[in-house]
């Protein structure tokens, strides 16, 4: 199974850091994978600008997915945390 994500916003582009240096990154494109392990995994991998995929990738375990998400929600929130107290100061 494989989905990719591409970023709504094409003008600030996020970066990855590959095997040959920085990247633009314009989405992830995520499979499930199970090469050489007994567990299935998630595996996430840049998009290029270019739309190809980058030359790194980043392989999550089935069992640890939930916390991925819970951070990554954490971290969502405290960036809303963050504009509103922004919005009062300036």
């Amino acid at each position: 199974m494989f989905v990719t994500i591409n970023f709504k916003n094409k003008v600030t582009a996020a970066e990855a850091l590959g095997r040959n240096g920085t990247m633009e990154c314009r989405g992830l494109d995520m499979c499930l994978s199970n090469y050489y392990k007994q567990e299935p995994v998630i595996q996430i991998t840049p998009v290029n600008s270019k739309g190809g995929l980058g030359r790194c990738y980043i392989e999550v375990p089935m069992e640890d997915i939930d916390a991925v998400i819970d951070a990554l929600t954490q971290m969502k929130k405290a960036t809303k945390d963050l504009a509103k107290t922004m919005e009062k100061v300036g």
